[in-house]
């Protein structure tokens, strides 16, 4: 009995949560076919114009195919304030070694990128929390997977 309680302890305090693997985000409303188990960035505070590393993982029933793309939709005050569109096979799956199509399955991708301001709608010298609406389309605009939540941002 004593061995089963040790570890019924070591699993409720190690086991990471969905939540943790999701950096805060969490699933949209809806059902996609990819479901995004893991999703992080560092530094875990966003400065704009520095680098940024991101990391995405996942379990698709469906294959990613050339012409996909990754879509970050930003909302200051539920405003949306800025739309990130980038290729999905060029962004995620190429530089992490791998290729389009992305067959069924689990998969892991890394990005490195450099935080983007726009002057004339960032501001100066203030932190910001903005909500973040990921999604990954498909060619013909079928949302394959979409995750949203919070992120901090300083503006210089």
């Amino acid at each position: 009995m004593f061995k089963f309680t040790v570890f019924l302890i070591f699993m409720i305090f190690i086991s990471p949560s969905i939540s943790e693997d999701l950096s805060g985000f969490v699933e949209c409303e809806g059902t996609f076919p990819i479901k995004i188990t893991h999703f992080a960035y560092q530094p875990e505070l966003i400065i704009a114009n520095r680098s940024v590393k991101l990391e995405i993982g996942g379990t698709s029933t469906v294959t990613i195919e050339e012409g996909a793309h990754y879509v970050n939709m930003v909302y200051r005050d539920d405003i949306l304030t800025k739309i990130h569109v980038r290729d999905f096979c060029k962004t995620w799956v190429e530089p992490s070694g791998g290729h389009c199509p992305v067959e069924p399955g689990k998969f892991y991708f890394e990005w490195n990128l450099l935080a983007s301001s726009i002057p004339q709608i960032d501001p100066i010298n203030m932190n910001i929390t903005e909500l973040n609406r990921i999604t990954i389309v498909n060619p013909v605009g079928y949302t394959l997977a979409c995750i949203e939540g919070y992120l901090e941002r300083i503006y210089l």
